[in-house]
């Protein structure tokens, strides 16, 4: 059991950098999905490593969490400020 759970970690671990890798300096990313909730939820893994504390290549957890912050605040307060 420890075995396939460590496995599963340490694939979550790098998809988890793939992921941070994959949003620009202004929290823009490639679109998924048609809704806010997948195109919110496709960070998961990266949300769970960070608070879990999971190591994401040599990237620190507060750059992680910058970038999330970015991402959400692009996501929502721009979609917020349009739709006025």
């Amino acid at each position: 059991y420890k075995t396939g759970r460590h496995r599963a970690l340490q694939r979550m671990a790098r998809h988890s950098e793939f992921l941070e890798r994959m949003i620009g300096e202004d929290g823009t990313y490639p679109l998924f999905g048609r809704s806010v909730v997948y195109r919110c939820s496709v960070f998961h893994a990266l949300i769970y490593s960070c608070h879990w504390r999971l190591r994401v290549g040599g990237v620190s957890y507060g750059a992680i969490r910058s970038a999330l912050t970015r991402v959400m605040q692009r996501t929502f307060v721009q979609s917020l400020l349009e739709a006025c």
